[in-house]
């Protein structure tokens, strides 16, 4: 349960401008009173996450089991370590990275808009306001 208030402490820090002390206690406060929708935002964002890694990592695992199947059962020509199939498990590893990291920020995402309504929820403010006013910083 500690676990999931934490995760409010980054984008307390970043949007607000405050001391690592200050964003510590403000996102303990907020993500102890918004700890339901908080959890059901890094679920469900954390399942999203995890699916979209799971299918980008297919073909990176595709190539790497037949080049494993050929190490094994090709003798004669050494097709596992050509030059074809380094490129291509390459490329595939750069493709499942790409998407793992897209994954991660949907997380983070989640997280940012979480804080801005559990603010407006909690504190009263609102960034409307705040953009209306935005000409008078």
């Amino acid at each position: 349960a500690m676990m999931i208030p934490i995760s409010l402490i980054a984008p307390v820090y970043i949007f607000e401008n405050s001391s690592i002390s200050t964003a510590i206690s403000k996102g303990f406060t907020l993500g102890f009173k918004t700890l339901g929708s908080l959890f059901g935002i890094l679920f469900i964002t954390g399942l999203l996450a995890g699916i979209i890694q799971s299918f980008a990592s297919i073909p990176w695992s595709l190539v790497f089991m037949v080049k494993g199947i050929l190490s094994v059962t090709d003798t004669s020509y050494n097709m596992e370590n050509s030059l074809f199939m380094s490129i291509v498990q390459y490329i595939s590893g750069v493709i499942m990275l790409f998407f793992s990291y897209v994954g991660s920020i949907l997380v983070l995402l989640g997280t940012a808009y979480h804080y801005s309504s559990a603010t407006e929820a909690v504190e009263g403010t609102s960034i409307v306001e705040e953009l209306e006013n935005f000409e008078q910083l």
